[in-house]
């Protein structure tokens, strides 16, 4: 199974807390990391249990980012996806 990951860039958010959900085709909750790869740049990775479209949802200071819903089809449980969701 691939690693997938997306990328959220804070450069204008100013000062929060940024959280994220991922949920798979069946709902089940995917286990994530959130690494941080420069100050106002995270890496959100997890890895698909089954294929199917699976979805991240991110919020700042616990309000959702408009937008911020990203969707993501794994296909064979083969697939790099890189997004760019910036708050």
């Amino acid at each position: 199974m691939a690693d997938c990951w997306c990328t959220v860039e804070l450069s204008d958010a100013g000062e929060g807390t940024v959280e994220v959900i991922i949920t798979g085709p069946n709902g089940q909750l995917i286990p994530h990391q959130i690494v941080t790869i420069e100050p106002c740049m995270l890496e959100v990775h997890y890895t698909p249990m089954m294929t199917g479209v699976h979805q991240a949802t991110v919020t700042f200071n616990g309000a959702c980012v408009p937008g911020c819903l990203l969707l993501s089809t794994v296909c064979c449980y083969v697939m790099a996806m890189f997004t760019e969701l910036f708050v």
